[in-house]
Parts: C-alpha cells; structure tokens; sequence
C-alpha cells in the first residue's frame, strides 16, 4: 500500500516527532517533525551492512509542500535503486549520490615520468636517454607536472588529450616527432600499468591515432649514385678541413660502421695481432639492447687491411698518446670528436640534403653486392648489423665469417682508391 501525496500532507504535527511508512515494506519513511519545527521530510532505512541489525538512514532533500504525484512515485523509484545498488555493490546506501564522481589518484604525471625514468635510465644509452628526457619534459610543459594520472584513463577522455598534444606538435608542421612522443607515453603508462601505479585500463595511448599519417612523409637519409662517388672523394680530398675531420670520414667510408661509433674510436680496441678493430657492445652507435650490451658475443669486429692501416698509422703520430684515435682541443661535450662533425663536413662540402654519413650505407650495401660481388649476408655483418641473431634460431648463430668480411673490406677499399680516395 501506497500513501497518497494529499494524505501525506493532512498528517498533523504532534508533540513528538512522527515516521510514517510511505509505502509498505519498502523502507521509505515521511517524517513529521514536532509541532514546534513543523517540518516533513523523507528519510529511507535499511540494514547495512547486510547481515547486521543497525539501520542506516539516507536523507532525502524533497519537500513535501512543493511536490506532485509523480514526484512521489519517481523519489519510490529513486529509493528502489539505492537499495538495490548497496545490495549488488556492497557499499553504503549514501555513496549512491557520489558514485559518479571521479577519486582522482594522488600520483600526478610529474610523479609518473620521474619514477619511470629511474627505470629506463638502466635500459638505454646515455644519448637515447638524454633526448627521451628532454621529450618528456616537452610533455609535462603541456599538461603541467601536477595533472593526475587519472585525467589519463581511456574512460576519463584520457586518449582525447593525448590527440590534442598530437595536434598541437602538428601544427607546427612536425609530423615525425607525434609519432615519437605518443610511443613514448604508451611505454610510460605501460609500464606504469606493470608497477600497479597507473589504472589498469587500456592504455590511452596503444593505438595510433590517424592524425598521425597526415603529412607524414617517409625519409631515408639522402644517399648518391655510385657514378657520383668520384666527384664525392675529390671534394674530400681537395677539402682544407682538419686532418682528423677528413681521416674519420675516410675511415667511415671505408669501414662502413656508424658515425657514433667511428669518432668514437679507442687505441687499445685495436688488436694488431689479429689485425682486428674490436668494438665493445656497449659501444654508442652499435643499436645494441641492455642484454647484448654486457655479451661479450656482441662484439662488433672490423677487420684491418692496408689501406686502414694506413689511415690508422697516420692518426697514432697526432694522437697515438691519447685514449681516442679520433681527439681534437674543440671535443667538447665529447672526450672525442664530435658525432656530428662528419655530416657537418659533408654539408659544407655541397651535400646537405644530398648525402648524410647513414646515407652512405646506402651506398656499401647496394654497390658492395653490384661492383665487390659480395654476398648481402657478409655486407650486412659488417656494416653491424645482427639479423642473423632474430629469432630462436638465431640465439644459437655465433658466425662472424671473418676472413670473407676481411676479402670485402679490402675489395671495398680498393675500390674506393681507385674511384679517386687519397690515402
């Protein structure tokens, strides 16, 4: 049974206050307050916890002199959801009301990118980790240090503030570095999510957003033909640059090994028993993984022939007394040459955007195969490579063929003497 709004309004104030059921066995109460505060309000009752004799009340804010009837049956309604709610949920019949507000956790996203980059500073090279720093900072200038990482949850629009930092790198025409700092907040969040510290939702970030492929356009490093290689090695020659600059770009040329890894060279990786450059793994420049960077296996081996040597021998009467092969007064930032000073040498010799020192890799593999008739296999060992190594099988494949990559080097070398190199 079901009181009627007229009947609940002619129930008179008395001396003590008054519950009356609203409808039968439902919990609903209209209370009559005394004659003096001559008040009626509705409160609900239930038992909670479940299982205990305790009621607790749950206020309701209606008033009985402004409602309708359909007021009255929507407020059963509303009464008839808090209670199956608490019962389904098993919290407090009040918490009803805040069930939709948002606990924001106390980790902000300054907290995050701090305890995330303790952990990657083990993982990576001091230059990777030095730029992913600098981009994370670029982040945090965005969304400020103190935003919670709960504005970041896939069901708290997080995805959509991360597609707004997207468009706002990309409107000033940047389109590859969107790409860049999104992979680095999914490996962010990813790991956060491992750790415990960041909602265990979708990852706001784990799929591309397709602003992404908007005026994005693929570039390899600039690179030459091998018809252009003579004209190439007559401006090194000719060039006025420092003996050091010109030595480490003939050495690069040769050797066919990364710029990072050329300038910085060390004398005593040198074996002249073996007649081998021997580069550690946790050389800068080598693309080694944490794990390959403290294997010994991973080595990276040049093989010496004449020409290198020659290079080499007249490097030791500039520096022969120094830790690096490749030392100048101006290093620095570096305790080397700088890795940067080959592609500069290049572009002050007339090839800025026509060939960069990575380009020239370009180069050995596709001519080191056409004019030295060497295998791919071999030229791709050499150049530091290690896809031979991918796989389960690969974990078991050691096989440096040494004395094929020495028969190339020196083909390669030859060659580049001939089309006009100057030792």
């Amino acid at each position: 049974m079901t009181l009627e709004l007229k009947e609940l309004r002619k129930i008179p104030h008395l001396e003590e206050r008054k519950y009356v059921r609203v409808q039968e066995g439902s919990g609903l109460y209209l209370v009559v307050e005394n004659s003096k505060n001559q008040c009626k309000r509705f409160e609900g009752l239930m038992r909670y916890p479940r299982g205990s004799k305790n009621n607790t009340r749950v206020y309701f804010p209606h008033k009985l002199k402004n409602m309708k009837e359909k007021d009255l049956n929507n407020l059963l309604t509303l009464w008839g959801e808090i209670k199956d709610w608490s019962k389904s949920t098993g919290k407090n019949p009040n918490d009803y009301f805040k069930k939709d507000e948002v606990i924001k956790s106390s980790l902000t996203l300054g907290k995050l990118f701090e305890n995330y980059l303790e952990y990657y500073e083990q993982i990576v090279s001091p230059r990777t980790f030095k730029d992913r720093k600098k981009k994370f900072r670029q982040i945090l200038n965005y969304f400020g240090e103190d935003t919670s990482v709960t504005d970041f949850e896939w069901d708290r629009e997080g995805r959509s503030k991360v597609l707004q930092l997207i468009k706002s790198i990309k409107s000033r025409g940047h389109h590859n570095h969107p790409i860049r700092i999104r992979s680095l907040l999914k490996g962010c969040f990813d790991w956060g999510i491992g750790e415990g510290i960041f909602p265990r939702r979708q990852n706001p970030c784990s799929i591309p957003f397709d602003i992404e492929k908007v005026g994005l356009e693929p570039k390899n490093n600039p690179s030459i033909n091998w018809s252009e290689v003579p004209e190439l090695l007559e401006k090194i020659n000719s060039s006025t640059n420092s003996v050091i600059t010109k030595s480490s770009t003939k050495l690069y040329l040769m050797t066919c090994i990364r710029v990072s890894v050329i300038v910085s060279m060390k004398w005593d990786w040198i074996d002249e028993e073996r007649e081998l450059i021997v580069i550690p793994p946790d050389t800068d420049g080598l693309k080694r993984t944490l794990s390959k960077k403290k294997n010994p296996e991973y080595e990276h081996y040049i093989p010496l022939t004449d020409v290198i040597k020659t290079i080499l021998n007249r490097m030791r009467r500039i520096s022969g007394d120094i830790e690096y092969v490749f030392w100048t007064p101006r290093c620095g930032q570096y305790p080397h040459q700088n890795p940067s000073s080959i592609n500069i040498f290049l572009k002050r010799l007339g090839y800025n955007k026509k060939l960069t020192g990575h380009g020239w890799r370009r180069v050995v593999v596709t001519e080191g195969q056409q004019v030295c008739g060497t295998k791919k296999d071999i030229i791709e060992r050499q150049i530091g490579h290690t896809g031979n190594r991918r796989g389960s099988i690969g974990s078991y494949d050691n096989t440096q063929f040494l004395p094929e990559r020495k028969l190339f080097l020196e083909k390669w070398c030859k060659e580049l003497v001939k089309q006009g190199l100057k030792i």
